[in-house]
């Protein structure tokens, strides 16, 4: 494998014949046309307005109050059908 990178019009001409596939899905031909619109400076490789997440996995932002709350009240019915008067007392053993 080459370790050189692409010039911009290579790249351009790859999106161009990628779309031109009749093969690729909708996920696909997005993802070139994306592509061609970034290199073609249409619009910016992220979105860096103020309110955008900056990863899809929430690891690189400040976690949310709302995140910490516990959720327990809400698998309740789920998981226990006691109350907690019935649940016994362990701490003794």
């Amino acid at each position: 494998m080459l370790n050189a990178r692409m010039s911009t019009m290579n790249m351009l001409r790859y999106c161009d014949e990628a779309l031109a596939w009749d093969e690729f899905s909708d996920i696909d031909k997005l993802f070139f046309e994306s592509v061609r619109k970034i290199l073609l400076g249409q619009c910016a490789p992220i979105d860096i307005s103020e309110g955008a997440r900056r990863d899809l996995m929430g690891i690189e932002r400040p976690v949310d109050e709302n995140e910490l709350e516990l959720e327990y009240e809400k698998y309740d019915d789920i998981f226990c059908d006691m109350s907690d008067d019935e649940i016994p007392d362990f701490s003794c053993y």
